[in-house]
């Protein structure tokens, strides 16, 4: 499989991903909890989304603010306990390996 694409702008690509998830969950497309849990971690996989990593608030109110409001309610329980806390979890270990690691700038 080829790889993909460089992430130009990780907070738009995320923001288009979350918004492809929710078209999904509107035209009765499953999308599972444990679906979603890889999706999250195979995206905050890639080095170019290191700053939604680094401050994942400040991502996380945008995404809230701008698009949350629209999407299906379906999707809501989805944000709430499953990618704001894969999220969350990605970005305490960013942080833990950057402070425990020899060299900060590697991580």
């Amino acid at each position: 499989m080829p790889a993909p694409p460089p992430v130009k702008n990780p907070a738009n690509f995320l923001e288009a991903l979350l918004c492809v998830l929710d078209t999904a969950m509107r035209g009765n497309h499953p999308v599972t909890r444990w679906g979603l849990e890889q999706a999250m971690d195979a995206v905050f996989s890639l080095p170019e989304l290191t700053p939604l990593l680094d401050d994942p608030v400040r991502y996380q109110n945008g995404f809230a603010s701008r698009q949350l409001p629209a999407c299906c309610a379906e999707f809501r329980p989805f944000w709430e306990h499953i990618i704001c806390p894969a999220w969350n979890q990605h970005a305490d270990i960013r942080r833990v390996c950057a402070a425990t690691a020899a060299d900060p700038s590697a991580v």
